[in-house]
């Protein structure tokens, strides 16, 4: 990852990583965009986040890595990063069985 805000992003991943929501919302701007991948979409602004990953965080243990940055036009950032986790619930398989005569 390179770029010139690379400790602020950081920050944010540890503080994603921790659970300190007020810690990662505080490092981010009001219009931030968020990729929903456990739902599909995205959400926009602090509030909406905050609702996702309170969401997310009770089914999902995401943990992000921060694989590169790009800067856009206006000022903005765009972080890619790799989310990995394994869900909180187990999911429990359930096998029909064929009876035979």
């Amino acid at each position: 990852m390179n770029g010139r805000h690379e400790d602020h992003y950081q920050a944010g991943v540890l503080a994603f990583n921790k659970r300190d929501i007020d810690g990662a919302l505080a490092l981010m701007t009001q219009d931030v965009s968020w990729p929903k991948a456990s739902e599909g979409g995205k959400v926009v602004g602090k509030e909406e986040i905050r609702a996702y990953w309170t969401r997310q965080w009770d089914e999902f243990n995401p943990h992000v890595e921060p694989l590169a940055t790009a800067e856009e036009d206006g000022g903005k950032t765009r972080v890619r990063v790799h989310q990995h986790g394994p869900y909180r619930h187990h999911l429990q398989l359930v096998q029909r069985s064929e009876s035979k005569p």
